[in-house]
């Protein structure tokens, strides 16, 4: 008779728990489970389509910068899979989530992929700004040493994330109804304890250590960048004031390499147009002396050259800039062509990859957040606020993951080269299912 009685005391005190559940859930909780269902739209495809374009499609795949980016997919790939489903989960059941396996392997694999992530992209920063102190080089890591950093990575992430395995699993609370919630957060016995404090503070500090290396990385890059494209610009303002004029230079193809080259002949190869490479810079007048004097059978083909693009190069006696005459006037075999291409290329690159950081440390700022007051407060200031405002603070909890599924928007927005791939690996994959019912 009283274990019936105590059985029927659990079944109502479940029911009324599972009640307070649904409650919490549908005045607080609706905004970031949309959120979370969101990401795993757009993140379970986008990071799979990432991983199959840059592991099979991408025709150099073993470049380091396609590496990283390759890496990077798979970390928010597994993000996406694994994490994200047992946060649904975890939100529909906030206050009876009792599964510590599942808490322990969700918070450890997200730190897991976050770290590993952190450190892949401060290698990229180094990488790129290693590219542009190189010069017209532009020298990057070999495929190798990329593979290496990636498996240490792996290594350091994991040696930072494995407290997670400790400090996470159920956590028990009082409800007001007298019952006892279950939750995934750090467990009773580490909460507000000597380790997890200095933990989280190592975490944060390594967190603002490396925005600040990147903003001081990305911001050498931007100068760099800057400097080279305001160069040019600042060429055509000093010719339009009458302060330059067009400058030409002669020198044979095996100096290529020299960076003041300006008209190169091709023997190489045979074509229908000149078979000068011409490129223009604008100089004072006075430097005009230095002009380079072409030999006799040169200066026949450079006069035909000059009076064939006369209309066009010399227009109102403006410079135009190299981006111009590279595509089109200068033959592609041109080393000065060349590096103007690959530095070209680098920008974009480095471009497309400073704004995948600051997606990530930018997503990662709300909780970064959170987490500090939560910390600092002495009493649990969450319980003061509104609904509105809890509906809030569970979005900023949860802001990190938005680095796990925003990759892929990011790259079909600004990498031209990845949305034909995509064009082309759609048109594969319909292609190939109209074609298998035929076969059967």
């Amino acid at each position: 008779m009283i274990s019936g009685n105590n059985s029927t005391e659990s079944d109502s005190e479940h029911i009324q728990i599972s009640q307070l559940n649904k409650l919490i859930f549908e005045t607080t909780l609706i905004p970031s489970y949309i959120y979370i269902l969101l990401l795993m739209i757009i993140g379970i495809p986008g990071n799979a389509l990432v991983c199959y374009i840059y592991q099979i499609k991408i025709r150099n795949r073993q470049l380091s910068t396609n590496i990283f980016i390759l890496a990077l997919s798979w970390f928010d790939l597994v993000n996406c899979v694994v994490t994200l489903p047992i946060e649904i989960k975890f939100l529909t059941n906030l206050i009876m989530f009792d599964q510590p396996i599942l808490c322990k392997l969700s918070r450890f694999l997200t730190f897991f992929c976050n770290n590993a992530s952190s450190v892949i992209l401060l290698t990229i920063a180094i990488d790129r700004l290693n590219a542009f102190l190189s010069g017209p080089v532009r020298r990057r890591l070999k495929p190798n040493t990329a593979k290496i950093i990636v498996v240490i990575a792996i290594f350091i992430s994991a040696a930072v994330s494995w407290p997670m395995i400790i400090f996470f699993g159920t956590f028990t609370f009082p409800l007001d109804n007298g019952g006892t919630g279950k939750s995934c957060l750090i467990v009773n016995k580490y909460v507000k304890s000597k380790q997890t404090i200095v933990f989280t503070i190592l975490l944060l500090s390594l967190h603002v250590i490396f925005d600040l290396t990147f903003f001081i990385i990305y911001s050498i890059i931007g100068k760099r960048i800057c400097y080279d494209s305001g160069l040019i610009a600042l060429h055509s303002i000093e010719n339009d004031r009458g302060g330059c004029s067009p400058v030409i230079k002669i020198r044979k193809q095996s100096d290529s390499s020299n960076g003041d080259a300006y008209l190169t002949r091709d023997m190489s190869r045979s074509r229908s147009t000149s078979p000068y490479v011409l490129e223009l810079n604008c100089i004072s007048k006075e430097c005009e002396s230095n002009v380079g004097i072409p030999s006799n059978r040169d200066s026949l083909e450079l006069s035909k050259l000059m009076t064939e693009s006369k209309d066009n190069s010399f227009k109102n006696s403006s410079c135009k800039t190299r981006a111009t005459l590279c595509t089109e006037k200068v033959s592609p075999s041109s080393s000065e062509c060349k590096i103007f291409n690959r530095r070209t290329t680098v920008n974009r690159t480095s471009f497309i990859l400073f704004i995948v950081t600051m997606a990530y440390v930018i997503s990662f700022m709300p909780y970064c957040v959170i987490v500090v007051i939560r910390h600092a407060s002495k009493t649990s200031f969450y319980d003061e606020l509104t609904n509105a405002e809890k509906a809030v603070y569970q979005i900023f909890l949860r802001s990190y993951s938005l680095s796990s599924a925003i990759n892929p928007i990011i790259y079909s927005l600004i990498n031209l080269s990845f949305r034909k791939k995509c064009k082309q690996t759609f048109y594969e994959f319909v292609y190939f299912f109209r074609k298998k019912p035929e076969m059967t």
